[in-house]
């Protein structure tokens, strides 16, 4: 599941808020404090402060109600309400205020189409997502992007974020889609190519299959795409929630993959379970910023880290090999029938990612057949990589191009035919 990959920027020293200088980054004069913190007692609240008097507060992204469920307003006098689509605190007085403070629900829950607020482990320890608290002075405009994060925690925990491990208080400057913070006691395990964070709870054929396979596959990846430069983690977490719901949500962020149990676990496939991790670890390295994807191109990407996972799973668990076969039968039959009454544009503008998946799937196993070579997949990206600077965007004509040096013209003719590219 791809979740707009695009690179944080982050900084990790503080500077007065009224030196601030910055030009061309889309930064509100007005930067909000946003202090984030955890209590001895385990209680989360978040405050807003302001170096000078607003009117309001607006949250940069609100993808339902829940707020209005889950945040407690501390002081007296104020109103949580969402506006033109936008969750907005304002006095009811209408007066000048420069801080206000919530009490959080700091359990999982569910937003439409986005990261999860919360992400609590079994034991106590948490991944939050920053982008939850992006807010800014009276309205966002559309070209504030910088937020200041703030966290401070009991002397028993330890704050990760971005690379960096950090007792007591850690603060940086986020953007885009924000990041996935640890905050707890949890010992995280170091490889070469990556770092996990893993639940206890979890079943340990989770656990055991997780720590065998990934760092295989990471080592692989590193080793074949290169395009990371930094040291990507893995959460993976389990936690209680308020009803019977149950089930489970993961995604990926820049150098970052994380998927949660919530509820309870369910008997799962292992080999779902490890093509997901092997599908968002292939974006992880893909590098899609650079790379400069547009929408209606993302079967390129997706197919492709569908087409890697099955590779993965090929090389290090071959006794896999009927459930791989289902899963590449099934991406040539459906996207056949999806492409006899539509289109992959169509496809992207309606959101039918599922669709993609199968589509761009399927163009990754034709050019396998036509190249005869199985290692097309690392070649195709290691090409469009060396010739990113020249080509500036990655998309279909420009994928056809690259794999023109692979494949002779019949065979470039019959996948541009069967595709509709």
């Amino acid at each position: 599941m791809r979740k707009c990959l695009r690179v944080n920027l982050f900084v990790n020293f503080v500077i007065p808020l009224c030196l601030i200088v910055y030009s061309g980054l889309g930064i509100a004069k007005n930067i909000l404090i946003t202090d984030i913190a955890k209590s001895a007692s385990n209680e989360w609240q978040v405050t807003y402060k302001s170096k000078v008097p607003i009117q309001s507060l607006q949250f940069a992204i609100t993808r339902d109600f829940s707020r209005h469920n889950r945040w407690t307003i501390v002081e007296q006098g104020f109103e949580l309400s969402q506006l033109a689509g936008k969750d907005s605190v304002f006095r009811r007085d209408g007066t000048a205020f420069t801080e206000v403070t919530f009490r959080l629900t700091p359990t999982y829950t569910h937003l439409p189409k986005y990261f999860a607020p919360f992400s609590p482990f079994s034991e106590g320890s948490m991944v939050f997502h920053s982008a939850r608290f992006f807010a800014c002075a009276n309205l966002c405009l559309s070209n504030e992007n910088t937020w200041y994060i703030r966290v401070t925690v009991p002397d028993r925990d330890t704050i990760l974020f971005s690379g960096n491990v950090v007792k007591n208080q850690a603060s940086w400057y986020d953007s885009n889609d924000g990041t996935k913070v640890f905050v707890g006691q949890l010992k995280p395990i170091h490889n070469s190519h990556f770092s996990a964070v893993i639940d206890p709870a979890l079943p340990s054929a989770i656990v055991e299959n997780l720590s065998v396979f990934l760092p295989k596959a990471m080592e692989v990846l590193a080793n074949q795409l290169k395009a990371n430069s930094k040291h990507p983690i893995l959460f993976a977490s389990f936690g209680p929630t308020d009803d019977e719901e149950y089930g489970r949500q993961g995604g990926v962020l820049p150098n970052q993959i994380f998927m949660h149990w919530y509820g309870k676990i369910t008997p799962i496939n292992q080999y779902e379970l490890l093509w997901f991790y092997a599908h968002e670890a292939v974006h992880v390295y893909q590098d899609i910023a650079a790379a400069n994807i547009a929408e209606k191109d993302a079967w390129i990407h997706e197919g492709h880290a569908e087409y890697l996972a099955s590779k993965l799973l090929e090389q290090f668990l071959p006794e896999s090999k009927s459930y791989i076969l289902s899963r590449l039968n099934q991406a040539e039959a459906e996207c056949r029938k999806i492409l006899e009454t539509t289109s992959l544009d169509v496809l992207a503008e309606n959101g039918e990612y599922q669709a993609l998946y199968y589509c761009g799937l399927q163009f990754y196993q034709l050019a396998e057949h036509y190249s005869k070579d199985k290692e097309i997949g690392y070649k195709l990206w290691q090409h469009l990589a060396r010739d990113r600077g020249i080509e500036r965007q990655i998309d279909a004509k420009s994928l056809l191009t690259v794999l023109s040096n692979y494949i002779d013209d019949e065979g470039l003719v019959r996948i541009k035919a069967e595709l509709g590219i």
